[in-house]
């Protein structure tokens, strides 16, 4: 991005910003020509999701994650489900690609897998609970893609909590997967 300039007056003293870009702005204060650098968005979306983790983990439910496997074994309709129900714990948003969902709320936990970038998070995931729109069925995932997590926060600070969602997954050469959470689609209805 091409460095921008700006002016502004804080107290008297005139800053001019001389650029800004994803890492932050570096900043000239008055006269004393002292450059300041400010936290991007990222870092302080990443020092904001790191506080909330600490304080999420306190109040959270330390059962929910169980209570998804517990649910995963009372509906499983084979012999084989019920013997997988219980495999790798608690689901991850990239097992409900294609599938319809509302979002009702979710709680950012610390992040200790190291199998994981999260630095980008705080250091975080999010546990996600909601419904499945087919079924009815509770659901629970965790995820730490970037992009549906600050999709959800930013549903949480529009107040568009619960949101019907269903999560695109597409593969993309030398990454995993990526997933976004896209609109339920509209659907006539026959009258």
């Amino acid at each position: 991005m091409a460095p921008k300039s700006q002016h502004a007056n804080a107290n008297d003293n005139s800053a001019e910003i001389i650029s800004t870009d994803t890492d932050g702005e570096i900043a000239v204060i008055g006269k004393s020509g002292v450059a300041i650098k400010t936290p991007s968005v990222i870092d302080r979306f990443a020092s904001t999701m790191r506080a909330r983790a600490k304080l999420d983990e306190s109040m959270a439910d330390k059962g929910a994650g169980m209570e998804a496997v517990m649910a995963r074994n009372l509906q499983a309709e084979t012999i084989e489900d019920l013997w997988d129900a219980d495999e790798g714990g608690t689901p991850s948003a990239e097992d409900f690609a294609d599938v319809e969902h509302r979002i009702d709320s979710f709680d950012v936990l610390s992040s200790k897998n190291e199998e994981y970038d999260t630095k980008r998070l705080g250091d975080s995931f999010l546990l996600v609970h909601g419904t499945r729109l087919d079924n009815g069925e509770e659901i629970i995932y965790n995820t730490s893609a970037a992009l549906l997590v600050t999709k959800l926060m930013g549903f949480e600070r529009l107040n568009a909590l619960p949101v019907d969602v269903v999560i695109r997954a597409t593969a993309l050469e030398g990454v995993k997967k990526v997933l976004k959470y896209r609109p339920v689609p509209k659907r006539a209805i026959s009258g």
